[in-house]
């Protein structure tokens, strides 16, 4: 009968519970991976009703703000290449981070934003709503956060 040599199996173990370690963490990072990647249905924007943006509509848009009709206060923008999220309250509700195409009020949905203005629309209509920043005293100057 052969004798079993499990020297040779300890001296290997703690590569073996690295591997699996390793493993373990490559799993998990492409399991997140995939979960963040993939677009989000609530956020995705619902095909055909926003109406199509033509460059007239826009500058039509651009030149004539309407009265605000939507009860709906911009508080913010952050414009990115991708898009970026306006900082609404709606009906007076906490603010919260849109995105263009989500659903602010029942039948009121972001169309686009840019640096200063936000874009709703309601039953076809869009209407355009002006971020307004109040100005700082002339000489206001920002300094960085200090550490405690």
């Amino acid at each position: 009968m052969r004798k079993m040599n499990f020297e040779r199996s300890r001296q290997l173990l703690p590569y073996g519970v690295e591997v699996g370690g390793w493993l373990i963490v490559v799993a998990l990072t492409g399991y997140w991976g995939m979960q963040l990647a993939r677009p989000s249905p609530h956020l995705a924007p619902r095909s055909g009703t926003l109406p199509p943006v033509t460059d007239a509509h826009r500058w039509e848009t651009v030149l004539s703000a309407p009265v605000a009709q939507i009860p709906v206060q911009v508080r913010g923008i952050i414009t990115s290449v991708s898009g970026g999220v306006a900082l609404l309250a709606p009906e007076g509700a906490p603010v919260r981070a849109w995105q263009a195409g989500q659903e602010v009020l029942p039948g009121v949905y972001l169309v686009r934003m840019d640096r200063h203005s936000v874009t709703l629309t309601r039953g076809g209509q869009e209407e355009t709503l002006i971020l307004n920043v109040p100005s700082l005293p002339k000489g206001t100057a920002f300094a960085p956060p200090r550490l405690p």
